[in-house]
């Protein structure tokens, strides 16, 4: 019995070398098989067929997997099949995954969740929601990964083994190490059900990783040996020189297995002449000697590495890693000349490569011979580059060796995905290899499965018997960790403080100036300093909220609860009522609270998330939309003392995408949304606002239809309060933005439709800009030579060209900002350059968008200039100029024809616009809500043409106008004393806040309404 047993365990190696030839020759064989049966067969069989031989093609032949693949989509479409149509998409999603092409997986998996979703297909769904998943992480965005692989789970059609790795290695990434090994266990699991032993010598190697970081140095070095042995019987010999260089880093290995392993690995990579991983064990080996104190044989075995160097010419990391060793070895031996000979050349080198790290390793090097050398003028002439350049690099080099780590980590994860999906290719073919070795060596794999299984209980005992240890590893690591964030965040934090100088020493000065010599300015100096000032005061705000990120982010915010009652929430929505105003948006406020009810909340970042909210809305809203703020106390289950605030905004703007909802509130989130108009930001705000929030243990979430408009819900624990705590004038219009800061002021830019004959002597300019400051800015450059028109949106500037080309035939040039809501830039452009009859009109960009991409984008599109921000006001003058002069030379070589203008009908204009007056006022007499629709219905016009036609009369808006008439009516009554209080006169002229209407009226009339009653 034993003898036959030694007999077949000596031919055992025959029958796997025989079947492991078998399966080389196989693929071969498969391709020649499936194209002669695709003469054969027809329908579903010759897809199906289509479908192998692309499987092949894909990677080792690209052009013709393209033409199988195009092939099989037309023989899908002739069948109108739905399914083969998913199927073909699938297969064109793994052809870019498999060439790393993941902006076009990206395109495909989005384009056939849909398709899937459309035809009900579960198993297509499944696959492109995980390539969604990796298009996600290959961008860092783990936890959107995370949340598509968790999708593809809860369908249940997919293999285990291949998510499951996914999401081991997401939560890795992630740090969290906990559930990666949750997940790789579960991968292993899974192989070996399938008896996929690739997947299984891959996901070792991860584990391997992963327990080393942990500290669990015996588990991790089992499942190094356990993808060791796995790689080796799949051949894959490469494979095993990763899995020997993480068992070559654990610190207990003991020192003779360290240089047997080290001897094993070097002989692999010699042989498969893998001059990366030859470079890697020699210089491993070669420090093993010096440590050992055998100089001499270190620098003969390093040697040959630094000569092939100089012999090509070529310098990188791994070159600067053999210098190093070579040179320790000489030092070590005694040859110091040598090493500094070599010390030099490696300075040399790597200052040319201008890599602060690496020089200053060469500089230590060095100055130690130096000082071996006793060479003193040598060292006194390099010590001081060598320690200024310590004390600068002292903060940055964690922030260099964390970015130096995730890149290593990049590399390992591509060649594990790259060999996953050769296994998914392979995986048919695989199992049909095993079921030829199963049928030959039955005895054997029952053996194995012994084998295997009594290790697995092994392991489980040993799992048992390390619990606490583990726990106790994953604490420290979690300390090391928190530390980490904790650098981070300080260094940001620094960051954040150290801008407060510079913005102190602009924001100060200038109001110093202001208040010392302001009235002796000229009116456009004092504007641009009070501009400058604004904006200071801006860059302070957005500093202070770094701040509060910083402090959220370590734990060290302090809540400051107050009493606020319902003028708190009145006085947040009408610091936003000019805003809503000057875009004709309904903007609405509602409240269960009554006069009586306070409540306790930090008052000063319920502000900040309630402005946040209230500006977006008013921002992605269009004119004539609607805006709704909603605050109402609803009563907790816990008890009477505790109730929750609900605060709703709800808008009938554009709306969120559906794939982006999920998103909205990560930090620095910026939609892929080609038809969304580019408007710029820093993707903080909403992020921001959760954040606070959560620290105040409420939530923030939102509800949204795409164009259709948005609804955020901030909910808030609050306990009852005192009414009597509540002090008069508790709200602080300076604690948050103001609306009066993102709102221009039309007193100073609205252009009237009929100009002054003066006005008419200058060339006009059409200006499109969404930012009121820079309005003021450009229009005060521009005014002394040309008539500015001033438009605040692409929409808007095509909306007022469109209208009518006649009436606005003398404008002489446009300028427009790129990034705007409701139409940007671009689309302007090109709605100006496809127009019949402004084609020819010179048109200039105008954005702080510097990059190459961009410009050649505009200049595509037909722009005439691209001025980037910050520009010189005489550079902009000088090409405006030029482009004007240019446009009229053209215009002279046009056909001359007879023009003939009829005067306007004054009288009836002025009538219309008396009827008009006279309608508001009798609706502010009878208590009547005095808006745009009432009006509307009224004049027996729609709500555009009555805003058209009170532009072109007054060059105010409907909504600026129906404010003019209730504030000229205010001042009426209070000249004549009509009533006792500014509440009263409020009131009767439809103003639904006293504040407002004070802060307004004073605004308009240079004066407080209460002056009048005193």
């Amino acid at each position: 019995m034993r003898y036959s047993l030694r007999r077949f365990l000596l031919y055992l190696p025959v029958v796997f070398f025989l079947n492991f030839s078998m399966a080389h020759a196989q693929q071969e064989q498969k391709l020649d098989s499936l194209q002669r049966s695709l003469e054969k067969v027809e329908g579903t069989a010759k897809f199906e067929t289509l479908l192998e031989i692309y499987k092949i093609y894909i990677r080792t032949d690209q052009e013709e997997a393209k033409r199988v693949l195009k092939e099989a989509e037309d023989l899908a479409n002739s069948l109108n099949s739905d399914e083969g149509r998913a199927f073909t998409m699938v297969m064109r999603g793994v052809g870019y995954q498999l060439t790393s092409q993941f902006d076009s997986l990206d395109y495909i998996s989005k384009k056939g969740i849909e398709f899937s979703k459309k035809i009900g297909y579960k198993y297509t769904l499944a696959r492109f929601l995980n390539m969604q998943g990796i298009c996600y992480e290959k961008e860092g965005q783990l936890d959107s990964a995370i949340y598509f692989y968790l999708k593809v789970d809860e369908l249940d059609v997919m293999p285990k083994k291949f998510l499951y790795n996914n999401l081991g290695l997401a939560y890795y990434r992630k740090r969290e190490l906990q559930e990666a090994v949750k997940y790789f266990s579960l991968t292993i699991e899974a192989a070996q059900k399938s008896s996929d032993l690739t997947v299984e010598a891959i996901v070792a190697n991860n584990l391997g990783n992963l327990y080393k970081e942990i500290g669990d140095l015996e588990r991790a070095r089992k499942y190094y040996f356990r993808s060791i042995e796995a790689k080796g019987k799949l051949g894959d010999e490469r494979g095993k020189l990763f899995a020997y260089a993480g068992l070559l880093t654990l610190n207990d290995l003991d020192e003779r297995d360290r240089i047997k392993y080290g001897n094993e690995a070097l002989v692999i990579a010699t042989a498969i002449k893998d001059d990366y991983f030859i470079r890697y064990f020699t210089t491993s080996k070669a420090n093993q000697l010096i440590t050992q104190n055998k100089c001499q044989e270190a620098i003969n075995l390093i040697q040959p590495l630094y000569q092939q160097d100089n012999t090509i010419g070529n310098f990188d990391n791994v070159s600067a890693e053999t210098y190093i060793v070579l040179l320790k070895a000489n030092q070590c031996s005694g040859q110091l000349l040598n090493a500094r000979k070599i010390a030099e050349a490696l300075l040399e080198e790597v200052e040319k490569t201008n890599r602060l790290d690496q020089i200053q390793v060469a500089r230590s090097h060095l100055l130690n011979i130096y000082q071996s050398l006793n060479d003193q003028e040598a060292y006194f002439k390099l010590a001081p580059t060598y320690f200024d350049a310590k004390d600068s690099i002292q903060a940055a080099s964690n922030v260099e060796q964390l970015a130096e780590m995730e890149s290593r980590l990049s590399d390992v994860e591509k060649e594990k995905e790259i060999t996953l999906l050769n296994a998914t290719l392979k995986e048919r073919a695989i199992r049909r290899n095993w079921i030829i070795i199963i049928s030959v060596l039955t005895a054997v794999i029952l053996s194995l499965i012994v084998y295997f299984r009594s290790r697995q209980l092994t392991a489980q005992r040993r799992l048992v018997e390390q619990e606490q240890k583990t726990a106790q590893e994953l604490a420290k690591v979690n300390e090391e960790l928190t530390a980490l964030d904790q650098m981070k965040t300080r260094f940001f934090t620094n960051i954040s403080h150290e801008l407060r100088t510079p913005v102190t020493l602009i924001s100060t000065p200038i109001s110093y100036i202001l208040k010392q010599y302001g009235a002796s300015f000229q009116q456009e100096v004092k504007k641009s300093l009070e501009l400058a000032k604004k904006n200071a005061r801006q860059l302070q705000n957005l500093v202070e909220e770094l701040l509060e990120l910083s402090r959220i982010d370590v734990g060290k915010v302090e809540l400051s609860p107050s009493s606020a009652g319902l003028a708190y929430f009145k006085g947040l929505f009408s610091a936003y009522e000019s805003v809503a105003d000057h875009k004709s948006i309904s903007y609405r406020f509602s409240s269960n609270l009554i006069g009586e009810q306070a409540i306790l909340l930090d008052k000063k970042r319920v502000a900040k998330i309630v402005n946040n909210l209230i500006s977006n809305a008013l921002k992605f809203t269009p004119e004539g939309g609607d805006v709704d703020l909603k605050v109402n106390i609803l009563p907790l289950i816990n008890g009477n003392e505790q109730e929750l605030l609900q605060l709703t905004v709800k808008d009938t703007g554009r709306g969120i995408p559906e794939e982006d909802i999920p998103l909205v509130f990560d930090r620095y989130f910026q939609t892929k949304r080609k038809d969304i108009p580019t408007e710029g930001g820093t993707g903080i705000g909403l992020a921001f606002s959760r954040e606070l929030a959560n620290l105040m243990n409420g939530s923030l979430r939102v509800e949204s239809e795409w164009e259709k408009g948005s609804t955020f819900i901030f909910e808030l624990p609050v306990s009852k309060a005192d009414v009597s705590n509540i002090e008069v004038g508790d709200y602080d219009d300076s604690s948050h933005l103001s609306g009066q800061d993102i709102i221009p002021d039309t007193e100073e830019l609205a252009i009237a439709a009929k100009q002054s004959p003066a006005a008419e002597l200058k060339p006009k300019l059409l200006l499109v800009e969404d930012n009121p400051d820079m309005q003021r800015l450009i229009t005060s450059i521009l005014a002394s030579s040309y008539d500015c028109l001033v438009a605040n949106n692409g929409k808007e500037a095509w909306d007022l060209l469109s209208e009518d080309p006649s009436n606005n035939q003398n404008i002489s040039l446009i300028i427009s900002d790129v990034m705007m809501p409701e139409m940007d830039g671009y689309s302007l452009l090109e709605h100006v350059k496809n127009h019949e009859y402004w084609r020819q009109m010179p048109m200039v960009m105008l954005t702080a968008r510097a990059a190459e991409e961009d410009k050649l984008r505009a200049l595509r599109l037909g722009v005439d200039d691209y001025l980037v921000k910050p520009f010189s006001s005489e550079e902009m003058l000088a090409r405006v100029a030029n482009l004007i002069q240019n446009y009229e030379q053209r215009q002279e070589f046009k056909a001359l024809g007879i023009q003939i203008k009829f005067g306007s009908a004054i009288s009836a204009e002025q009538e219309w616009l008396k009827n008009l007056e006279t309608n508001c006022l009798e609706a502010i007499d009878k208590k009547l809500s005095l808006s745009a629709s009432y009006l509307s219905d009224l004049m027996a016009i729609s709500e555009r043409q009555l805003l058209r036609r009170i532009k072109s009369l007054t060059g105010l808006s409907t909504k600026q106008y129906i404010q003019e008439i209730k504030l000229q009516k205010a001042k009426h009554l209070l000249e004549n004393k009509v009533f006792d209080t500014v509440s009263e006169v409020a009131y009767a002229c439809d103003f639904n806040a006293p504040g407002y209407f004070t802060k307004v009226f004073q605004k308009h009339f240079g004066r407080k309404p209460s002056d009048y009653l005193d």
